[in-house]
């Protein structure tokens, strides 16, 4: 699993300015799951999506739109492997159609 938890050119989680948002982003947040929470709730409700709201530019680095602050989803999955900052280990779990 670990090739692909590494950071890359593209899904760069080890970029300072990203590493510095995660911990900004997760202060007061304990367990993996809250950290998990916290990261994906910015991300959707922050980051502007590029269509939607006829943003520029064309982002796809995680450091990219978090500086631009707009992506497309795409863009925005790669900003959400802040997560990775972590190194959490979650498990998927069941969908509750209860909820």
């Amino acid at each position: 699993m670990e090739p692909f938890l590494r950071a890359t050119e593209i899904i760069d989680w080890d970029n300072s300015l990203v590493r510095s948002k995660a911990l900004e982003l997760t202060k007061g947040t304990s367990g993996d799951l809250g950290i998990a929470q916290r990261c994906f709730e910015w991300v959707r409700d922050k980051v502007l999506h590029s269509s939607d709201y006829k943003r520029n530019p064309v982002t796809c680095a995680a450091s990219e739109v978090l500086a631009a602050g707009t992506g497309y989803c795409y863009a925005k999955s790669h900003l959400l492997a802040i997560q990775r900052c972590f190194e959490l280990r979650l498990r998927p779990r069941k969908f509750d159609q209860r909820l």
